[in-house]
């Protein structure tokens, strides 16, 4: 049997201690998912503006969904390889190219597109902040990481998280 080293026992010197890093990474982890309901409220907007059916509408909905799962089955794990701050930085680069596109979308093959975006950068990084978690707080990852979930369900159904 060994012994498990708690690596916030004894950070190294000029990093952010593992609690900060935790904090920030459940932080980050809903702040990812909840922006994946950001757009949700402009649909009727769009719809009008595009002169959308709501058949295309549920496309740009599905799309988010398609990218996400897509995400988690072929990056879920790409941190375990790479390291965690190049998912981080790829998943946070793609979702404001995103909501750059959100922005500035002229048809309904531009929010498709930005909405798979947003679903891909979604998916990349919260497999990736998870990851985080479990490494800097072993004993209090599951819990933790169910925050984020269980915050953007309640965002969606109105609740304040």
């Amino acid at each position: 049997m060994s012994v498990g080293v708690d690596p916030c026992m004894s950070p190294i010197s000029g990093t952010l201690s593992c609690y900060v890093t935790t904090a920030t990474a459940v932080a980050a982890a809903i702040t990812f998912s909840a922006s994946g309901a950001a757009p949700t409220p402009l649909y009727h907007e769009y719809q009008e503006h595009f002169s959308l059916t709501a058949f295309m509408i549920a496309i740009t909905f599905a799309a988010y969904v398609l990218c996400l799962l897509l995400a988690l089955l072929t990056v879920g794990s790409l941190s375990d390889y790479i390291g965690r701050r190049p998912p981080i930085l790829a998943a946070l680069t793609l979702n404001v190219l995103a909501m750059i596109l959100f922005m500035t979308a002229g048809s309904a093959s531009s929010l498709i597109v930005a909405r798979a975006m947003q679903g891909f950068a979604t998916g990349l990084a919260i497999t990736t902040l998870a990851a985080i978690i479990l490494d800097t707080d072993k004993e209090r990852a599951p819990i933790l990481n169910s925050f984020t979930p269980a915050s953007t369900l309640a965002r969606s159904a109105g609740m304040p998280a």
